[in-house]
């Protein structure tokens, strides 16, 4: 990718060329502040570009297909750019945590390791303990850092569940079943998406349980406590209660209680926030069955489509006395907030600054004025 090219910290892990430190902490501002982005374009600079073949040029049945497999390419390089980005930042934010408490306090490596992620996760269980008003400082940071960690990876967590959700779509509807059921003609997307909730949760449940378990099946074995108590230990460390009441006695338990806080608190905050938004995605999928239903067999549709008051002055409707195909979807698409009256504004202007003639629709001498308007005039 051109910007992972020209980025002297990100081409292959490697400096290309002598740099000054102001130019290295531009750089890390640019990568850290661009994890709150999410999903960062690396093509938004780029110019389209024309492939032409000598075996084969795609067809007009071809190209959809074509489009939905370059946008599909496009998704996962922008996945791997910011994926590279948070594993790098971590591992220097990881690094440093472990560089000063080792110098610190000249703990063994499984001390300085076990106490750096449980810190970083905020577990907080107490048996290792700082003192001074540089470590309290340090450790305040480097929490409210690590908190910041946890939330883009959990953003990022449900970004992918998104993402999962379309590529389920997609697997679907080039499938067997799919043609068996009736194809297009019997097809339901709210019917799919409720039943794609539903085993998502099962799947989201069976996780908890079987990483709540782990817990306490491991410690229980290790420990001398009831299982009892290793349930209870397993829930608030992947919870990041850790009361500090139970902790690992040694360093086997230590190394062991790292990976599975590390694993397990990760796992626990995406699979309960799914679990936290099931009731709402659930009843979303409800309200879209009813807006959709609500106008069959309706005669006040005349009436309805286009005066509801998020559609005001919209001019969705051409006619009083009919409603298109278009008009009906469009006041549909904001009934059900998949766009907004501001999105349908924005569309608006810039058909507008494409319609030069002001005649309401486009057409090859819309792009020819244009030319023309644009070209420099000739002096005199």
């Amino acid at each position: 990718m051109d910007e992972e090219k020209n980025d002297p910290l990100l081409a292959n892990g490697t400096v290309n060329k002598p740099v000054t430190n102001s130019e290295h902490l531009k750089s890390f501002a640019k990568a850290f502040f661009s994890l709150f982005r999410i999903y960062e374009d690396p093509y938004e600079d780029r110019q389209p570009t024309v492939v032409t073949s000598f075996t084969h040029n795609p067809t007009v049945e071809e190209l959809p297909e074509r489009k939905s497999e370059q946008k599909h390419m496009r998704d996962l390089s922008k996945q791997s750019h910011t994926g590279s980005v948070v594993v790098l930042l971590f591992a220097l934010y990881i690094t440093i945590g472990l560089v000063f408490y080792s110098s610190i306090h000249h703990w063994t490596l499984t001390n300085t390791v076990y106490f750096t992620v449980n810190t970083f996760l905020s577990i907080g269980y107490g048996d290792m303990l700082i003192f001074g008003i540089g470590e309290y400082i340090f450790t305040g940071l480097f929490v409210l850092i690590g908190a910041g960690f946890i939330g883009a990876a959990v953003g990022m967590s449900v970004t992918s569940q998104s993402d999962h959700k379309q590529v389920e779509l997609e697997r679907y509807l080039k499938s067997s079943e799919y043609e068996t059921a009736g194809g297009e003609k019997n097809f339901s997307m709210i019917i799919w998406e409720k039943n794609y909730f539903k085993r998502k949760l099962a799947i989201h449940i069976v996780e908890i349980i079987l990483i709540v378990l782990t817990g306490t099946f491991v410690m229980g074995y290790w420990e001398d406590w009831t299982y009892a108590q290793a349930f209870y230990w397993a829930a608030v460390t992947i919870t990041t209660t850790g009361y500090g009441d139970l902790v690992p006695s040694n360093d086997a338990q230590k190394w062991f209680t790292t990976a599975y806080s590390l694993f397990g608190v990760l796992m626990i905050a995406r699979a309960l926030s799914f679990v936290a938004r099931f009731p709402s995605l659930w009843k979303r999928a409800e309200d879209e069955r009813e807006i959709l239903g609500q106008y069959k067999q309706n005669r006040d549709v005349l009436e309805l489509i286009g005066n509801d008051d998020r559609c005001q002055g919209l001019g969705i409707r051409k006619s009083p006395k009919r409603v298109e195909r278009s008009e009906f979807i469009l006041n549909m698409l904001i009934l059900l907030d998949k766009v907004t009256p501001h999105d349908i504004k924005e569309c608006g202007h810039a058909f507008d600054a494409i319609d030069s003639k002001k005649v309401g629709y486009i057409d090859d001498s819309s792009f020819a004025k244009k030319q023309i308007d644009s070209q420099p005039s000739s002096p005199v």
